[in-house]
């Protein structure tokens, strides 16, 4: 197939009643979470019951320790009860429940709590580490709407209330002020640059503020002053590295790239050289520099992009039946990496929980061995191909239509190794299950007739597996339908006209959100061209192609947008998002539509509220289809 620092100190533990155990005085209750004791303190227990009635895809445990989050798993019993312990550092906890539909987020107000210390009183910076949680990356994940005035102020109070948290958190205030109060956030952005620099004994980390703030506020050429002077300063700093590595970066030719590396890259930041390795690795497969590749390869560091960059290259040779013995080599190297990381937590990112990191290695090894099985068939292993090919699709996933091909390559192998009536049976489990794609259908169709003798009532047969598949989805989607609020909007299309979603009642509109940059938006087109072309009669059905998330300005959106489209001629209605006034991340509709990642399609009914919201590309033109089908269907029934 294609292609910490802190550790978790957190114990989680099943809660030892067999059944929820019931409110108390003593309890502490937020929403559909109970905690008991109601007064947390770092260092001790605490049990927790969720009491919402909605089965839970990923319950977490966050602890913040000053402008830093680290997530825990909590692993529920199945009355969901747990007794977890709160690590000595925690200064405040957060909790995330993910629903099959989204977050449980209270109301949109999170599952926040602050900790005392043990002489009972607010540990200093808990409401700070708290705000910063629901400002980040973290709270707007679950789509925490707190007042982010309060929460700006909350930071505040805990500088001017505990001056010794100012290192700490200053920096992060005013950073978040700048971008809810852009004028009056920059005047203070320049105070403190102002400030930093009048030092005669400005450290290297007062510098690196500095530096953080002026790109805060998008003053390059400060910026760049700056770092100029850290590094005059301090030759040996992490700048210093970065703005070597850089050079490596920056170079366009590949014979020069490895010469920078060669001379300079034991200087590297560890980060940087890892990257700077995967490039090089990258330049030997274009050249297929065999022994180039190895040397280099072997010097990459984090064992999880070792195994991706070798899986990466065998991937390609494989694709291109070149020197597969060496590509089984460095395939089986990626495989076995993995393997031995399982148990391995010394090599978990800090932003990731146990769980989260270990589904994250078993995505990775579906992916290598599926790569190994591919080779291991060219090679004429096939049994040997079979028996990883059968162990990576055991995973049935009703109603995902086999994107990457696994289970496809499944029945191929079985039907060479001339394993019929498993092929035949294998394949009408996919089939039926909506779990397989058209690829699948003449090795299906060889295994019937094998089985069978001829082709008689294979049509027939495989009609109804069709038919039952359908079924599934259907049913699958309207377990999936929405009701919720269309937030309205009024943006101009590449002709400068304004369209309303208001003007659009009564009728489906589909939105689909995209970028110039996205890989996968653009490679989605060709699926939806044809779902535009099916629908451009239909006059009860609308199409709008919402561009966000661009860089540059708003001229410049438009004459990319439109180059893009023209270049391509696809006839796409693209309207285009409003930036906010504080960043190039800002853009009012994504926004207002809680969209994460994009490509992301929202399906608004008749009744103008949301009935569908689909993430993503699965790689299947015909299946994007299919599902817009679907989903206009019921949102029109």
């Amino acid at each position: 197939m294609k292609k910490s620092t802190i550790y978790l100190a957190l114990v989680i533990v099943l809660a030892l009643s067999s059944c929820k155990k019931e409110t108390k005085s003593t309890d502490l209750t937020i929403g559909n979470l109970t905690i008991s004791p109601s007064h947390l303190r770092a260092g001790e227990m605490a049990t927790i019951n969720y009491t919402g009635k909605d089965s839970l895809t990923e319950s977490i445990f966050y602890y913040m320790v000053n402008n830093k989050t680290y997530p825990v798993d909590i692993n529920f019993s199945e009355e969901k009860a747990a007794t977890v312990h709160i690590p000595d550092s925690a200064q405040a906890l957060a909790f995330q429940f993910q629903k099959h539909e989204g977050f449980d987020n209270n109301k949109e107000q999170g599952y926040l709590v602050t900790l005392l210390n043990a002489q009972n009183n607010e540990i200093p910076g808990s409401k700070a580490a708290l705000a910063n949680f629901c400002l980040s990356y973290w709270g707007t994940r679950q789509d925490i709407k707190k007042d982010k005035d309060s929460l700006i102020l909350d930071i505040k109070q805990a500088i001017e209330k505990h001056p010794e948290l100012k290192d700490t958190w200053y920096t992060t205030y005013l950073s978040y002020n700048y971008r809810n109060n852009p004028e009056s956030g920059k005047a203070l952005i320049d105070e403190q640059i102002n400030t930093i620099l009048q030092k005669t004994d400005a450290t290297e980390v007062d510098l690196k503020q500095a530096i953080s703030l002026s790109g805060t506020i998008k003053n390059k050429a400060l910026s760049d002053s700056i770092t100029e002077i850290t590094i005059s300063k301090f030759p040996n700093s992490e700048l210093a590295n970065i703005k070597l590595s850089n050079s490596f970066f920056t170079e366009r030719d590949p014979d020069k790239q490895l010469k920078i590396f060669e001379e300079s890259g034991h200087n590297f930041d560890n980060r940087y050289k890892d990257y700077a390795l995967s490039t090089i690795t990258r330049n030997m497969v274009n050249k297929r520099d065999y022994g180039g590749f190895t040397k280099y390869a072997s010097q990459i560091s984090n064992k999880q992009s070792l195994a991706m960059t070798y899986n990466n290259f065998a991937w390609d040779l494989v694709q291109k039946d070149e020197n597969l013995e060496f590509a089984e080599s460095i395939s089986k190297k990626s495989i076995d990496i993995i393997q031995n990381l399982k148990n391995d937590y010394s090599s978990k990112p800090e932003y990731q929980t146990k769980n989260q990191y270990k589904k994250s290695l078993q995505g990775n090894y579906v992916m290598f061995a599926d790569t190994y099985a591919w080779i291991l068939f060219k090679l004429g292993k096939v049994k040997e191909a079979i028996t990883y090919q059968d162990e990576i699709t055991q995973n049935l996933e009703i109603g995902k239509n086999d994107p990457h091909n696994l289970k496809q390559r499944l029945i191929e192998f079985l039907v060479a190794d001339k394993q019929f009536e498993k092929a035949q049976k294998k394949a009408e489990l996919f089939i039926k299950n909506a779990a397989s794609n058209d690829k699948m259908l003449p090795f299906y169709k060889e295994a019937y007739v094998n089985n069978n003798g001829s082709e008689d009532g294979y049509e027939t047969h495989l009609k109804g597996l069709k038919n039952e598949a359908e079924s599934i989805v259907l049913d699958k989607y309207k377990k999936e339908m929405l009701d919720e609020e269309a937030p309205n909007f009024k943006l101009k299309n590449l002709e400068g006209k304004e369209i309303a979603l208001s003007n659009l009642k009564d009728k489906v509109v589909v939105l689909d959100f995209w970028a110039t940059w996205c890989g996968p938006c653009k490679a989605s087109f060709p699926g939806m061209q044809t779902a535009v072309n099916k629908y451009k009669d239909n006059p009860n059905v609308v199409f709008l192609f919402v561009d966000t998330r661009e860089r540059g300005t708003p001229e410049e959106m438009l004459k990319n947008a439109q180059d893009f489209i023209t270049k391509n001629k696809y006839t796409f209605n693209v309207v285009l998002d409003t930036k906010t006034e504080a960043t190039d991340a800002d853009f009012e509709v994504v926004s207002n539509y809680k969209v994460n990642g994009i490509p992301t399609k929202i399906i608004i009914g008749p009744d103008g509220r949301i009935k569908f919201k689909s993430v993503g590309y699965n790689g299947s033109p015909e299946k994007l289809v299919n599902e817009l089908d679907i989903m206009i269907g019921l949102a029109q029934s």
